[in-house]
């Protein structure tokens, strides 16, 4: 596995674009991990962000939420080390 740290400050121009990006997906098997390629940084959403968080960083603290007016998906974003 790639070393791989929580990357505390993401700035998103529009959060309610990928809010509604998100919700558009297609629905994935319950053994997918989905990681977004943001090109400095990568980012994980909803059940995948929560386990990254519990089991990849041993904590919770990094978890962000993303809202677009009433809809929201929690948010761990990374980046590669090195």
């Amino acid at each position: 596995m790639a070393n791989v740290q929580a990357k505390q400050k993401w700035v998103i121009e529009s959060a309610a674009e990928f809010v509604k990006f998100y919700f558009a997906l297609p629905n994935k098997l319950e053994t997918t991990f989905q990681v977004f390629d943001h090109g400095g940084f990568y980012s994980t959403h909803g059940k995948n962000a929560i386990f990254a968080a519990q089991h990849i960083f041993k904590g919770m603290s990094a978890i962000k939420m993303l809202d677009a007016g009433g809809k929201g998906i929690s948010a761990q974003s990374l980046y590669k080390l090195g």
